[in-house]
C-alpha cells in the first residue's frame, strides 16, 4: 500500500481505527504496526519519520454504491494498487439484501422524475409485487440502507418482506405553495405507481406510502387527495396539515414559520374567509376521505401534539389508526432501540396491510389482535 516502509504487513488486518489531534490525523493499527495518514493538502498521505514518502502516495477514501456498503480503502493516486483498510459492516457480506437501482418515470406536466427501486433479494421478474413508496429524496451514490433517514424508512428490511420500495426525490417545483403537496407530491406518486403497474412489476391495489417531516404533510395531501390510491400509509414527526399543529406554531416555532406552514397546507391563515380554503385544502379536514389504514409515529411531545390533528379525527371516525409514540425521540430518530422498535413496527405495518402476513413472533400477538380489529374497519374503495 504504501512504497518506501516494507514494515507495513500488507495483509495484516486492521486492529483499531482512530482520530488524533482533533481529526488532523488518522491512526490505523496493522497487526503490531501502527500507520499515521494527514491530510496536508486536501488529501490523506502516509506520514514516515522523515516526511512523506517519496513516489507514489497513499490516499484514504471512503466507497460506496447504492448496492455497496461504505468502506475505507487505500490506494495509490494511480489507483494501481488498492487494499480495504476498513470493513464497518463485514456481516452484510453474507447477506442477500437484493438490488436497488436508479429509476425515472413522467408526470402528466412532462417532468422527469427520479427516485431508486428496491427489489426483494428473491425478485422474480413478471410477478406483481406490493409496492411501498417512501418519500423525501434519494441519492444515487450512496449505499441504499433504510431510506433518506432512519425515520419513515426501512427500504431494504421492506424488500426483504417481498415487497418493491421505491425511493422518490421530489421535485421543488412548487414549494412554498398550497399546491405544492399535491403537485410535487401526490401527482408525482401516482405517476411512479402508474408506470410501475404498467410495467408489470407491482400490484396498483396494493400500495403503501410512507413519509416524515415537510413529506410527511405529502403523504396526508396524497391520501386525502388519491384516497383509492394507496392501501396503507405511515406518517412520521410531521404536521399533517391540521389546525392544531399550525397553532402549535404559533409561539413554538420562529414568527415566519406559522405562516409558511398556513401557505403549504391551505394558502391562508386559518381566519376569516381563509377558513373556507383550510376547509377544502387542509388534510386535517379532510380525513373524512381518508381509506388507508393509518400508523401514525411521534418521537417527541411536540410532534405528538402536531400528529394529534389527524390521529383523533381517524379514530373519531372508527377508521384503522395506529399511534406509535416515543417521549425522548428526535426529528430523525438516532437513539438505537427507538430506531429498532420505529422500523419494525413500520415493517409489521405494511407486510400487514399489503401482504397480510403477521409475525409468528409471540411478542407482538397484542399488536396482530389490534390490527386485525383494525381490519373490520377498513372503507372499502370506490
Amino acid at each position: 500500500m504504501c512504497s518506501g516502509n516494507s514494515s507495513i504487513n500488507r495483509s495484516a488486518p486492521v486492529k483499531t481505527v482512530e482520530w488524533k489531534k482533533g481529526g488532523s490525523i488518522l491512526s490505523v493499527t496493522y497487526g503490531a504496526t501502527t500507520a499515521e495518514y494527514r491530510r496536508p493538502e486536501g488529501r490523506w498521505q502516509r506520514s514516515h519519520a522523515g516526511g512523506t514518502a517519496p513516489g507514489e502516495v497513499p490516499l484514504l477514501a471512503i466507497r460506496q454504491s447504492l448496492n455497496e456498503p461504505p468502506a475505507l480503502f487505500a490506494h495509490t493516486g494511480s489507483l494501481a494498487r488498492e487494499l480495504k483498510v476498513f470493513e464497518p459492516n463485514p456481516q452484510l457480506q453474507t447477506l442477500d439484501l437484493g438490488v436497488v437501482s436508479p429509476y425515472t418515470w413522467s408526470d402528466g406536466r412532462g417532468r422527469t422524475l427520479h427516485g431508486g427501486l428496491a427489489r426483494p433479494p428473491d425478485f422474480v421478474p413478471g410477478r406483481r409485487y406490493p409496492l411501498v413508496i417512501q418519500t423525501h429524496g434519494f441519492s444515487s451514490g450512496q449505499f441504499f440502507r433504510s431510506g433518506y433517514s432512519e425515520t419513515a424508512s426501512a427500504g431494504r428490511a421492506l424488500a426483504g418482506r417481498g415487497m418493491l420500495v421505491l425511493q422518490v426525490d421530489e421535485p421543488e417545483d412548487e414549494f412554498g405553495t398550497w399546491r405544492e403537496g399535491t403537485l410535487d407530491g401526490t401527482d408525482v406518486y401516482v405517476a411512479a405507481i402508474d408506470q410501475l403497474h404498467q410495467e408489470g412489476l407491482v400490484d396498483s391495489a396494493r400500495v403503501g406510502i410512507s413519509g416524515y417531516s415537510r413529506a410527511g404533510f405529502y403523504v396526508a395531501r396524497a391520501i386525502t387527495d388519491q384516497p383509492d390510491r394507496f392501501a396503507a400509509a405511515m406518517i412520521a414527526n410531521a404536521d399533517p396539515g391540521s389546525l392544531i399543529g399550525y397553532d402549535s406554531y404559533v409561539d413554538y416555532a420562529l414568527p415566519t414559520y406559522a405562516k409558511m406552514a398556513a401557505d403549504a397546507f391551505a394558502g391562508a391563515l386559518p381566519y376569516g374567509e381563509g377558513l373556507q380554503k383550510w376547509l377544502e385544502r387542509a388534510p386535517g379536514f379532510r380525513t373524512d376521505r381518508i381509506r388507508a389504514p393509518v400508523l401514525v409515529s411521534a418521537a417527541d411531545p411536540q410532534h405528538l401534539l402536531s400528529l394529534w390533528g389527524i390521529y383523533a379525527p381517524l379514530r373519531d371516525q372508527h377508521k384503522p389508526v395506529e399511534l406509535q409514540y416515543f417521549r425522548s425521540g428526535q426529528h430523525n430518530l438516532s437513539k438505537p432501540l427507538q430506531v429498532l422498535a420505529h422500523q419494525e413496527m413500520l415493517v409489521d405495518w405494511f407486510d400487514f396491510w399489503l401482504n397480510r402476513h403477521e409475525d409468528p413472533d409471540p411478542a407482538k400477538s397484542d399488536q396482530y389482535l389490534r390490527w386485525r380489529a383494525l381490519a373490520g374497519r377498513q372503507v372499502p374503495p370506490g
